[in-house]
């Protein structure tokens, strides 16, 4: 009897990146964050894997796979997916919009990319906050673990208690990105959460209490 193990399966193909398809698409991605919104949800950044054909560092040689972190946020309207769905799109490619950053410097406004994944998102007060991840570095075949704060100030339809986000207009405007100080430590993969009430952590401050505040939990370091 031959006992000789099966040969492996073949790999399936890459995920298609975003910029591919024909409608408005996060695409395949794994690893990122993702945070709600009335009527939908906030997806950012994440990873995909590069095909070996597209590695350019002499060291991406090795079975291991090499990784994209993604800088791009995506807006998802259900009331957009649902009219597409019976046939009611009004116009609409799809129920998912890009949701284009910038940042300002020096009084020069620019593009803002956040290259992040393996990271964790919340809202608070209108504004989505972003910490820690992992950021791959291509060129070099070098993974940074990261530990900056990100706090993105959301266009006003994003962060309205009325409507659903589903009206064009939504898609036209803009967040704007701001680094705060650093974290606690380089972590990834851990959890975070808004406490509605919790203590002050410093011993000098035990009689304060923080409201409406991230609290981070967990993870990996370096």
């Amino acid at each position: 009897a031959n006992l000789s193990p099966p040969p492996p399966l073949p790999l399936p193909p890459p995920p298609l990146p975003f910029w591919t398809s024909k409608v408005p698409t996060p695409g395949a991605r794994c690893a990122h964050a993702a945070v709600p919104v009335k009527g939908g949800m906030i997806v950012f950044g994440g990873r995909i894997p590069v095909p070996p054909a597209s590695r350019t560092s002499s060291r991406s040689g090795s079975g291991e796979p090499t990784w994209l972190t993604l800088t791009d946020g995506w807006v998802f309207s259900v009331a957009r997916a649902r009219a597409l769905k019976l046939g009611k799109g009004g116009g609409y490619p799809s129920g998912w919009w890009n949701l284009p950053v910038q940042t300002t410097r020096n009084g020069q406004t620019a593009s803002a990319e956040v290259n992040r994944s393996d990271h964790t998102a919340v809202m608070r007060d209108g504004r989505l906050m972003l910490f820690g991840g992992l950021f791959t570095n291509i060129e070099e075949n070098t993974i940074y673990i990261m530990k900056d704060w990100v706090d993105i100030d959301l266009p006003a339809a994003l962060k309205a208690e009325g409507a659903d986000v589903a009206s064009p207009a939504d898609q036209l405007q803009v967040g704007s990105l701001d680094r705060l100080k650093w974290g606690p430590a380089w972590r990834f993969l851990h959890t975070m959460v808004i406490a509605s009430s919790i203590a002050h952590p410093k011993h000098d401050a035990s009689s304060k209490v923080l409201t409406n505040a991230p609290l981070l939990y967990g993870g990996g370091g370096g």
